[in-house]
């Protein structure tokens, strides 16, 4: 089963949430905060790089987060774009092979009927010969009554 999609809404709560409660208790803060840096470093593309004690209320507020980007999101963007193009390709490669099945019936034919069209010519060419014989004798029966 594929995993459910992620809810950038719903990080940004849990997210402001451990920034204000580990903030209202200085011991928890020093302790935590490196630890959060490197996590929410992981979990956003643009967090910031500073202490906990520098960030505002209005910068772990619900709204700042949910304006920043989550790497789930970028990753999860890409997959759908890498799994739309296999799709495509796969259906391009079906179709190669159709045509390429009702093609080689068709070369068939088309070498069939070249050779067909050869005998034709050396056909034509040897009535125009016999034609260019008889018109010869024509002439020549003409040219002895005349």
């Amino acid at each position: 089963a594929e995993p459910l999609p992620r809810d950038p809404l719903l990080a940004a709560r849990a997210g402001s949430l451990l920034l204000r409660a580990t903030r209202c208790l200085p011991g928890l803060q020093a302790m935590l905060g490196p630890l959060l840096q490197e996590l929410f470093e992981c979990v956003y593309c643009d967090w910031p790089s500073q202490l906990m004690e520098e960030f505002t209320e209005a910068d772990i507020a619900v709204d700042s987060l949910t304006k920043r980007t989550l790497y789930c999101s970028l990753l999860g963007g890409h997959q759908a774009q890498a799994k739309k193009n296999a799709t495509l390709a796969e259906a391009a490669r079906a179709e190669v092979e159709t045509v390429r099945s009702q093609l080689t019936p068709l070369e068939a034919a088309l070498t069939e009927e070249r050779c067909g069209a050869g005998e034709l010519r050396k056909l034509v060419a040897m009535e125009q010969t016999a034609r260019a014989e008889a018109e010869s004798k024509v002439t020549k029966v003409e040219e002895e009554f005349a």
